[in-house]
């Protein structure tokens, strides 16, 4: 059984010497981020991706620093479209429940919705 894809930063990470990695992952994203400690285990049931990272700015004249934690949330339906929109919706804010509710468990402050999401 072939093992799926994960992400090209995961198999950069895999495939790459650790100098070669470094110097495209800066090239990528101006430089390489400390990851984040973050409660895997409570995505696990949920088969969710969760991933952090930690990145400094500029200490500002007129504010004390301050540690801000974004969640984005990227979701997929949960239901085959044949069913009833309403059961699709139905499903589809329970995961998102479940999924801000692993959010909160990280620390997050904001958590960021897919374009395409809808109070109603």
């Amino acid at each position: 059984m072939t093992q799926q894809f994960a992400s090209a930063a995961e198999s950069l990470k895999k495939h790459l010497p650790e100098e070669d990695r470094k110097e495209v992952f800066r090239i990528l994203y101006g430089r390489e981020l400390e990851e984040l400690d973050l409660p895997v285990a409570a995505a696990v049931p949920l088969n969710l991706e969760l991933k952090g990272y930690s990145f400094t700015a500029e200490t500002e004249n007129l504010r004390p620093a301050r540690r801000v934690r974004v969640g984005l949330i990227q979701n997929s339906i949960v239901l085959p479209t044949t069913d009833p929109v309403s059961a699709q919706r139905d499903a589809l804010l329970a995961k998102i429940g479940q999924i801000i509710g692993v959010a909160h468990q990280s620390g997050v402050n904001i958590v960021c919705m897919q374009e395409a999401w809808s109070k109603s």
